[in-house]
This record gives C-alpha cells, structure tokens and sequence, in this order.
C-alpha cells in the first residue's frame, strides 16, 4: 500500500485534507535471457512467480525444468518500476512469434509494451487555469472535457486521459498508487469514490468548484 493525502468534498461544499492509502502499482519488465519480452502492470511482490506463469501462459516453457533462474536485475536509470530476468534451460524461443503475440493479445495497451522505458510515455501536462463548476455543460473540445470510469483507475487510464489532454478523471473506485503519482506529475486532477454527496480528491483540488 502507498500512502496518500485527499481533500474529502461533499455536497455541501465541505472539504478536509486526511490521510488515505491506495494499492500500489508498478511496471514489471520482463526479459528473457537479456531480452525484454514484455512489461506487466502488477502490484511488487511475487515477480518470480509472475514471470513464470507469463511465459508458461504464452507457451515459451511447458516444464519447470524448463526455467533455470528467474533473477532481479539491478535498476539502471529507471526509478518507476522492476525488471526480472529469466534464464531459460535449453527452451527455444522463437522471438518474433513471441513478441507478435504478446502486442496482439494485450488489450491493455501496456503489456504489449517490451520495456519499462516505452510505458512511460511523454505528454504536456495539462493547462491548469480550467476549472470544473457544476453548471457547465458545453465541455468541447477535448480539453474541455471529464473522464468517468466505472470501476478503479490504473495508470493507464491517466495516461491515455493525458494524451488527450483531459485533465480531470473521475472514477467510483480507487485509483492505484501509480494514477495518483503520475496525474500529480501531469497536472490532471485525479477524483475517486465518487459516489453519492461525497468524493476523494487526489490531485490538484483546485480544478474543482462546489455548488453555491
């Protein structure tokens, strides 16, 4: 868990800053004998196991004899997340079935990615002056607009708001660690358990403006 600070809003116009947690999230990048194979969004811990099942899942290992060690490499410049690698025991691997199958298969848009490096995307941050009242209604173009998830929000998600320069995402669930580091970073303002009179705001309150 990754601990948060949120400005509590209702209906009535009162907010408070407490304290919050929100299940951490960051990238694996798997390789295979040195080569990046692909990168898995998960919660740390396990990644061994991890890295297992994804290679028996995409049938380049059909028996534990198969994998040698599955070892943490050091980090290099990157900060955002961890990479395995998995020495394989006489398995053979054809690369480019490997690769093309693991890009059409993801529906993610992410574990079709084969580095860590190529996940995190750059994007302008979003314009801060924009603020939300409740009684707009026109919200176009792009920009001008809110993104309503129904469920927790993922980096991805605040990723690909951030790519179309949406700057307030909104969702009845919790964000993950990763959402809130990232819409932090990009200037969007990032709401949670909206639900009800009552929301979360994770990021950049200011964005916000309660009915008079």
């Amino acid at each position: 868990m990754a601990e948060v600070r949120v400005h509590k809003v209702n209906t009535a116009g009162s907010a408070s800053e407490v304290a919050d947690v929100t299940a951490r999230e960051e990238p694996l990048e798997i390789r295979v004998e040195g080569r990046s194979v692909a990168v898995v969004m998960r919660t740390p811990g396990h990644d061994e196991e991890l890295a297992s099942g994804f290679l028996v899942s995409e049938g380049v290992v059909q028996k534990p004899r198969d994998i040698l060690e599955v070892s943490q490499c050091p980090s290099t410049n990157n900060e955002h997340g961890n990479i395995v690698d998995v020495l394989l025991g006489g398995a053979v691997v054809n690369w480019e079935s490997l690769t093309r199958h693991v890009f059409s298969a993801s529906s993610c848009g992410l574990c079709g990615k084969t580095s860590i490096e190529s996940v995190f995307q750059q994007f302008p941050a979003v314009k801060g002056e924009w603020q939300v009242s409740p009684k707009q209604r026109d919200l176009l173009p792009l920009d001008r607009h809110i993104l309503l998830v129904s469920g927790r929000v993922s980096f991805e998600i605040i990723q690909k708001a951030l790519a179309g320069g949406i700057p307030l995402v909104a969702a009845i669930s919790a964000p993950s660690s990763l959402a809130v580091d990232f819409a932090q970073e990009a200037g969007q303002t990032l709401v949670g358990f909206l639900r009800g009179e009552t929301m979360n705001v994770y990021t950049h309150p200011q964005r916000l403006k309660t009915a008079p």
